[in-house]
């Protein structure tokens, strides 16, 4: 789904395992018990994302910062200068970077009592101009959080991670994503962002048949008001 038309977009978190006949454990829960469950522990994160811990720890190389304190992180975040730094099918892919793409992340309604936030990613096209909110910037697809989006890490340091399930341009495709960082005053340093796309739509029945992990060439993402 997230094919190589928006590669380089920019955005919203996290990766299964090539075959997931698996089903984490949070998956048999509702929300209000996974909810309470969720600590932000390694252990707790390796529970709630199943086999995708190792598809995204390894092969597409995501940073996961664990922790119960994570910096506020409510804002919009860019990622311009997209570059391609891991691929499920190529451990070997160069990095390459497209200026013409970026993405778009709004986060919004952090809970840190329940280590939840909610996600919109917008994956743009920076139009004729080449110039991302140059003005002539263009939605290529949108994303929007099903089900609860989580968040951990350590508001000392500033790390965090954040795990969704996010529909594509309404569904009924589902990438599982994950989103990382650290949080300055200005914005979020080595921010990435990691998806993977399964067959049927089904992170619990379905097989991967993608998946990237993207971060700012620039290694920096100065917090925006947009639109």
């Amino acid at each position: 789904m997230k094919n190589i038309l928006y590669i380089i977009a920019l955005i919203t978190i996290v990766t299964f395992s090539s075959c997931t006949s698996e089903t984490s454990y949070y998956d048999t829960l509702d929300e209000t018990q996974a909810a309470f469950l969720f600590t932000g522990t390694t252990q707790g994160i390796q529970a709630l994302l199943g086999p995708a811990y190792s598809k995204l720890t390894q092969e597409l190389q995501m940073p996961i910062n664990a922790g119960s304190n994570p910096p506020n992180l409510n804002g919009n975040y860019p990622l311009f200068e997209q570059e391609t730094i891991a691929n499920i099918f190529d451990p070997n892919v160069v990095p390459w970077i497209s200026d013409n793409r970026f993405i778009h992340i709004n986060l919004i309604n952090q809970d840190n009592s329940n280590l939840t936030i909610d996600y919109q990613g917008f994956f743009m096209d920076a139009g004729a101009d080449g110039q991302p909110l140059g003005g002539d910037d263009s939605v290529v697809l949108t994303e929007a959080r099903e089900g609860q989006v989580y968040v951990s890490g350590d508001s000392t340091t500033g790390a965090f991670t954040i795990f969704a399930r996010a529909l594509v341009d309404g569904g009924p495709t589902v990438d599982i994503i994950a989103i990382s960082g650290i949080r300055t005053a200005t914005g979020v340093d080595n921010l990435q962002y990691a998806y993977v796309t399964y067959d049927n739509g089904d992170p619990d029945t379905g097989t991967i048949i993608d998946g990237n992990t993207f971060r700012d060439a620039d290694m920096v993402s100065n917090s925006f008001v947009w639109p």
